[in-house]
């Protein structure tokens, strides 16, 4: 398997919420590479980490429902993969 597959099934990982409920570690080994070598990857093809990766969707899937629903502020947030919403 190509490096560019490793990062899209990363990819397809992170958009489903892998890293909200697990983290890097975890989402390296489901790759079958350690995490150092996916952050490389990340590096080289995104110019971010994994959860930079991750907080971008969530920032995303919020703005969407911020948008497009009625849902609560706290409602949103935990809908988004945030799993505080106090500072």
């Amino acid at each position: 398997m190509g490096t560019a597959t490793t990062v899209g099934r990363a990819m397809r990982l992170i958009h489903t919420g892998y890293l909200d409920s697990n983290n890097v570690q975890q989402l390296a080994e489901t790759l079958g590479i350690g995490s150092r070598h996916l952050a490389r990857l990340f590096s080289q093809y995104l110019e971010a980490t994994p959860s930079q990766v991750a907080a971008t969707v969530r920032l995303q899937r919020a703005k969407r429902l911020i948008d497009t629903t009625d849902l609560t502020l706290a409602e949103i947030a935990f809908a988004s993969g945030f799993g505080n919403t106090t500072l």
